[in-house]
């Protein structure tokens, strides 16, 4: 189910007005299981509750990385039949077997990303997830999110509150619109910037896109290939969290947690019953 939500925020501090644009995808087949609120495995450095702040990555980061996903913000595409579509209108004889055309798909304007896991209900599944994160070393600490709608509404809210987002974003033509826009829509107030967090479970598939017409690549979400990852991630049970503001000038961005954000969140010891609260 996709559901998306539009809020205006007034900050008393500083006087400035923000719209955070909440969407929950899920891209996976129907009949999936219901997501339960969610868990971060981290380093205790790296814990909102310890060390007071989240690092986001982009999907060009986790790229990068040398046992990471190479697809990952992007997804396989086969151009053969569109291409053989077209020769056969130029009066070329093509068959798609004999065709090779193949190519990547991906967003242009990448978000932040921060990664989670679907929290299991129960102990089978809850340590077959800390087997997956335990190079997150022995002091590793899970972070639980009950309510992933309100988490991803405050983090939006922080995310468009940062000291530091002036700098880690460019402007381009859409963002520009886009402010302009609301500021109409909302009483013709200045709006200082426009966050968006999509929010959803990974669908693992290794499955090529095929793209027989145009109304393929019309039809294919820009962001979809932010939440699609091959089959062997499968056990992570990842669950994103998108975050943008316009153009990512840098791969990683700082984010310092709020009080409203923290309380969102707790925090468990190896050992802890993590999975049953």
């Amino acid at each position: 189910m996709n559901l998306t939500v539009e809020y205006c925020v007034g900050d008393l501090q500083t006087g400035k007005r923000y719209v955070v644009v909440i969407r929950r995808a899920d891209f996976r087949p129907i009949c999936t299981p219901t997501v339960h609120g969610v868990a971060r495995f981290t380093a205790k450095k790296y814990s909102p509750s310890e060390a007071g702040h989240i690092l986001l990555r982009t999907p060009a980061f986790y790229r990068k990385q040398e046992a990471g996903d190479h697809m990952d913000g992007a997804q396989a595409a086969d151009y053969a039949p569109i291409v053989a579509a077209h020769l056969r209108k130029s009066g070329i004889s093509a068959r798609e077997n004999n065709l090779t055309a193949e190519g990547t798909i991906a967003s242009s304007k990448e978000p932040w990303i921060l990664c989670t896991s679907m929290r299991p209900t129960n102990a089978a599944p809850a340590k077959s997830l800390e087997r997956q994160f335990s190079y997150k070393g022995t002091d590793a600490v899970v972070t639980t999110v009950d309510d992933q709608n309100a988490f991803a509404r405050q983090l939006g809210i922080d995310f468009a509150r940062s000291a530091g987002l002036k700098d880690a974003v460019k402007d381009d033509v859409i963002d520009v619109i886009d402010r302009h826009r609301y500021r109409l829509a909302f009483a013709d107030e200045e709006i200082d910037a426009v966050v968006r967090v999509i929010h959803g479970p990974v669908h693992y598939q290794n499955a090529t896109l095929t793209v027989g017409s145009g109304d393929d690549l019309a039809n294919t979400e820009a962001h979809r290939v932010w939440f699609t990852k091959g089959t062997e991630f499968s056990p992570e049970c990842e669950y994103r969290f998108a975050v943008s503001a316009g153009c990512p000038t840098t791969d990683a961005f700082r984010l310092d947690v709020s009080p409203e954000l923290s309380r969102l969140t707790k925090s468990w010891r190896r050992g802890d019953r993590w999975w049953s609260s």
